[in-house]
C-alpha cells in the first residue's frame, strides 16, 4: 500500500513537471527563445541591433498569442502569420475585411491591431558598446492593458572590431590653411593634406574649429582649438579610430600668404571730407574699397572711441579716382560730385587694428591714408 502511494506521488510529480513544460511551450517566455542579436562597428561605439529574420519569427509568435488573446479566428490569423514578409505585415488593417466580418470580429480584431502595434523590442544600451559588456533586450506589449508581462533576455557583446589609437598632435602637420582673398579681408578654409594618413579629409574642419562665418582674417591670425576637444569632435566622426589629446595642449594654426592689396585714389581725400563734413570729432581709420560689391567702406573713430562703419553703393575706382553712380544720377561722376545721405553705423569695433578689417571680404582693394 506504501509503495503505491509512493508510485502514484511519483507520477503525479510527472504529470505537473509535463504539464508545466506544455504551458511553458506555448506561455509568452517562448517569445525570447530564438531571438538574435547582431553586433556591428567598432570597440567601444559597436551598435547592437536585432536580426531581422529572428525579429519576424519572434513577432509571428507574439502575433499568434495575442490573437488568441483577443480572440480572433485562427484559420484568419495563420493566415495572416504565413503570408507575412515583414513585422508591419502583422499589424496592417488592411489583413481584416471589415465588409465580411461581424460586429464583434471586428472588435476583435481591433483589440488585436491594437495589441500588435504597441509590442515591439527595446535595448537598455544599442550603442556605444564595447567587446564583453552586457546589454539587455525587452519585449513588452506597451498598450495600456497588457496581454502578457515583459521578458527579458540577456547578451554579451562581441565580435567588434579593434579601433587603432591616435594621439591628435600627429595629425596637426596635416592640417593646411587655404586662403582666399586679401589681407584683413581673408577668408581661410581648413584642409587636410590628401596623402596624409589616417584619411580625414571627408571632415569639415571649419566646424570642427569653430570658424566664425563672418570673420575677415589677416596674416598672423590664429585658429586654435584644445587637443582634448579636437579628439572628441573627431570621436564624434569617425568611429575607426580613437582620438586622444592633452587638455593643457593646443593645435594653432596661423594664417598666412593673404595677399596685401593696395589702391590709390587721387580723390580719396574726398571721401575724408565727406565723413568728417558735420564737424563731428571723428577721425578716419580705414578705407576700402569692396569689387564684388561696389562698395565703399569707411571707418571712422571719436574721440569718445566709437567706431562707425559707412558705406556707399555704387561705386566703381576708375582712373585712380573713387567714382559712383548716385541717386538719380545715370553717368558716372566723381565721388565728391554726389550728394551722399549716407548715415553711421555704430560698429563693436574695438580697436583700430580691428578698423582695418571691415565686413567686406574677398577681392578687396585698402587705400593708406
Amino acid at each position: 500500500m506504501k509503495n503505491k502511494k509512493i508510485i502514484a506521488g511519483i507520477i503525479a510529480i510527472i504529470v505537473l513537471i509535463i504539464v508545466i513544460f506544455i504551458f511553458k511551450g506555448f506561455n509568452s517566455t517562448n517569445f525570447m527563445k530564438d531571438v538574435k542579436v547582431e553586433y556591428s562597428g567598432y570597440e567601444n561605439r559597436g551598435t547592437a541591433t536585432v536580426s531581422s529574420e529572428s525579429k519576424l519569427a519572434a513577432l509571428k509568435k507574439v502575433a499568434n498569442y495575442e490573437g488568441k488573446k483577443a480572440k480572433v479566428d485562427s484559420k484568419t490569423m495563420n493566415a495572416i502569420i504565413d503570408k507575412a514578409e515583414s513585422v508591419s505585415d502583422l499589424n496592417n488593417e488592411d489583413n481584416f475585411n471589415t465588409a465580411t466580418m461581424s460586429s464583434e470580429e471586428v472588435i476583435n480584431a481591433g483589440n488585436y491591431l491594437e495589441h500588435m502595434k504597441e509590442t515591439y523590442f527595446t535595448f537598455n544600451k544599442s550603442y556605444n558598446l564595447k567587446n564583453g559588456q552586457t546589454i539587455r533586450l525587452r519585449i513588452s506589449d506597451f498598450s495600456d492593458k497588457p496581454y502578457f508581462k515583459a521578458i527579458t533576455k540577456t547578451y554579451k557583446v562581441s565580435e567588434l572590431k579593434k579601433v587603432e589609437s591616435i594621439n591628435v598632435s600627429s595629425i596637426e602637420k596635416n592640417l593646411v590653411l587655404e586662403p582666399k582673398g586679401t589681407n584683413h579681408h581673408g577668408d581661410v578654409t581648413i584642409k587636410y593634406s590628401k596623402d596624409a594618413t589616417p584619411n580625414l579629409r571627408s571632415i569639415n574642419w571649419n566646424e570642427i574649429f569653430d570658424m566664425p562665418v563672418d570673420k575677415s582674417f589677416m596674416n598672423g591670425d590664429k585658429i586654435t582649438i584644445s587637443e582634448k576637444k579636437l579628439a572628441s569632435e573627431l570621436n564624434n566622426k569617425k568611429d575607426k579610430y580613437h582620438f586622444v589629446g592633452d587638455k593643457n595642449k593646443k593645435v594653432t594654426l596661423k594664417v598666412e600668404n593673404l595677399k596685401n592689396n593696395i589702391g590709390r585714389a587721387d580723390n580719396l581725400s574726398a571721401v575724408i571730407k565727406e565723413v568728417t563734413r558735420s564737424g563731428a570729432d571723428e577721425k578716419v581709420i580705414s578705407i576700402c574699397y569692396v569689387e564684388d560689391h561696389k562698395e565703399l567702406q569707411v571707418i571712422s573713430k571719436t574721440e569718445k572711441g566709437i567706431y562707425y562703419q559707412y558705406s556707399y553703393d555704387n561705386c566703381i575706382l576708375k582712373n585712380n579716382k573713387i567714382m559712383a553712380y548716385g541717386p538719380g544720377n545715370e553717368k558716372l561722376v566723381n565721388f565728391e560730385d554726389i550728394t551722399w545721405m549716407t548715415m553711421p553705423m555704430i560698429t563693436d569695433i574695438k580697436t583700430d587694428a580691428e578698423a582695418t578689417q571691415p565686413s567686406g571680404k574677398g577681392n578687396v582693394i585698402d587705400f593708406e591714408i
